[in-house]
């Protein structure tokens, strides 16, 4: 049976050749599209999943109201880290402020090359879930003069040498040692982009302002990462810090909250003070065009 029907599609095939091609040419198109999308969907829905505590990790953001307009921002107050250690500590297993990803220039002996990365406190690592291919979680960035970095960048710059404990110039400003090399982050990180790590005592060192602002509630100048534990809600604990820096600056109503990791790349749009999504509605453009096709 199947094999007369492909000879009657042959046949009509041969009688109608330039109506077949295009049917032809037309199902490889549609076919080729569809796979494509959805690619491109499987890659979108597992951002960030590389990271194994990714059902746990969250970034601390603030709403704040000014002339009746609600803004959502991923700066925080430095003080924040602390209140949150301390005053709520059986809701995270780990918070880390971190700066910025910054471009920094790296340079040993005549080798020198530009990589971007940011500076952390000690808990950032282990959080992520770097693979470490060298050094520990513990010792990586616990002297303030080390730096941890990616794979390739410390080919680029070490070549065949063992990296592990060489000193390099960091901004044309103070020598920093290898304290851990990380394997590279997928495309699909969020973390992708920083090849670097430093320590946080670092930062307070070079910079008047960092310390300055060490209690400084209306400073909203950097980023807060943290690992909920095992137990706390989030629900629950967005209850609990919300009002966190409003006791201390009421500028602009500041209301604390985190925001998941499972929704920083799809989600990642507020509109006066709610979340109104972000890329997934392409995700869904794309899955019903992949589908219709």
């Amino acid at each position: 049976m199947i094999k007369n029907y492909v000879k009657i599609a042959w046949r009509n095939l041969l009688k109608n050749k330039s109506t077949g091609f295009i049917n032809i040419v037309g199902l490889a198109i549609g076919l080729a599209v569809a796979m494509m999308i959805a690619l491109w969907i499987q890659d979108e829905l597992s951002y960030n999943k590389y990271h194994k505590n990714y059902d746990r990790l969250v970034q601390a953001m603030i709403h704040q109201s000014f002339n009746d307009q609600t803004s959502s921002s991923k700066a925080i107050a430095l003080p924040l880290a602390e209140a949150l250690r301390t005053n709520y500590a059986d809701d995270f297993k780990s918070v880390s402020l971190t700066s910025w990803n910054f471009e920094h220039h790296l340079k040993y002996q005549e080798r020198k090359i530009k990589r971007s990365g940011m500076f952390t406190q000690p808990g950032l690592p282990e959080m992520l879930a770097l693979d470490l291919i060298q050094g520990t979680y513990q010792e990586v960035l616990k002297n303030p003069n080390s730096i941890l970095l990616s794979q390739s960048a410390a080919k680029v710059l070490f070549g065949e040498e063992d990296p592990l404990q060489k000193t390099i110039n960091l901004d044309q400003r103070t020598d920093v040692q290898v304290t851990g090399i990380f394997k590279d982050l997928p495309d699909n990180s969020q973390f992708k982009s920083s090849d670097l790590y430093l320590p946080w005592d670092l930062y307070l060192a070079q910079n008047d302002w960092v310390r300055n602002a060490q209690d400084q509630w209306g400073n909203h100048s950097f980023q807060l990462f943290a690992q909920l534990s095992d137990q706390a809600d989030i629900n629950a604990v967005n209850g609990r810090i919300r009002d966190v820096e409003h006791e201390h600056n009421k500028d602009g109503n500041p209301q604390v909250f985190l925001h998941p990791m499972d929704k920083w790349h799809l989600y990642s749009e507020f509109k006066d003070g709610i979340n109104v999504g972000g890329r997934i509605q392409f995700v869904w453009l794309f899955g019903i065009i992949g589908v219709l096709s």
